[in-house]
């Protein structure tokens, strides 16, 4: 499946790729096979990966903390992952650092207090160094630009109170958007993994389609159980994060997208 994952990261399909490296992490934190269980911490840093390039930084921190808390877990050797993959993240994760520091002051506070407990100084220092030179001499318009250029979405895109995902395939670009609330995010990102999955497989019919814009407003109705507090920020770390092995996120996932079939949607189409 990180196969998979990696194919949908190279056509850009980021929430399809994040579907798949969940679904690596679920299975191997399911497995009664010890020796698979590294895997877990592959899938949410995959996860994670997804999630910086979509824009969803703050996700990004979400999933990368787990991750490495299964990393820690989970892996008896540092290979588990590897020199690429871990340099990737740690420039990755710099990257975000600088770009808070550049725009929000306060925001970069509240990230490195966070990052501060992960215990990644020495190596994350480094990371840091090349991130501040890269960007030190640029303006912030000519930085935002040259980040929005190399990622799919609105840097910290995840933060507000409207989400919002553009991709395109087929010749139709496709738009996005949701209230910025747990479970709705939950189902729309579900609901944008499938139809990007849905799309791909069908890019060897032609579908004689012309090339259009499709708005999509999505509203989750039904949502009984383990709904956040309305007020809830989404920047502040959450509490189930970290405890991996009582409340983890894969099994939340898991919920939201079980009960994914039997929720009622709001679609609008424009």
């Amino acid at each position: 499946m990180r196969f998979i994952y990696h194919l949908y990261r190279e056509l850009g399909l980021a929430l399809a790729a994040k579907y798949y490296s969940l679904a690596t992490a679920s299975v191997a934190l399911v497995s009664y096979r010890l020796e698979v269980k590294p895997v877990i911490s592959q899938g949410l840093v995959d996860a994670a990966e997804s999630d910086y390039y979509q824009g969803s930084w703050v996700g990004f921190l979400d999933l990368a903390e787990v991750g490495l808390r299964a990393y820690g877990l989970f892996s008896k050797e540092s290979k588990d992952l590897d020199d690429d993959e871990l340099q990737r993240y740690l420039f990755d994760l710099a990257t975000l650092m600088t770009m808070a520091k550049l725009f929000d002051e306060r925001l970069f506070e509240r990230i490195a207090k966070r990052v501060e407990n992960w215990n990644l100084d020495d190596m994350l220092k480094k990371s840091f160094a090349m991130a501040q030179s890269a960007w030190e001499k640029t303006s912030i318009p000519e930085i935002w630009k040259n980040i929005e250029e190399q990622i799919g979405g609105r840097p910290f895109g995840d933060l507000g109170k409207v989400r919002e995902v553009v991709w395109s395939e087929l010749g139709i670009t496709w738009k996005v958007s949701w209230k910025n609330d747990y479970d709705t995010t939950a189902a729309s990102e579900q609901l944008i993994a499938i139809l990007q999955i849905l799309l791909s497989d069908l890019g060897g019919i032609d579908l004689c389609l012309l090339k259009t814009d499709v708005e999509v407003d999505v509203c989750a109705l039904n949502f009984n159980s383990h709904t956040r507090s309305e007020g809830a920020s989404l920047a502040e770390p959450s509490p189930f994060f970290g405890q991996l092995l009582h409340s983890t996120w894969l099994s939340r996932y898991e919920t939201v997208k079980n009960r994914f079939s039997g929720a009622a949607f709001a679609l609008c189409l424009r």
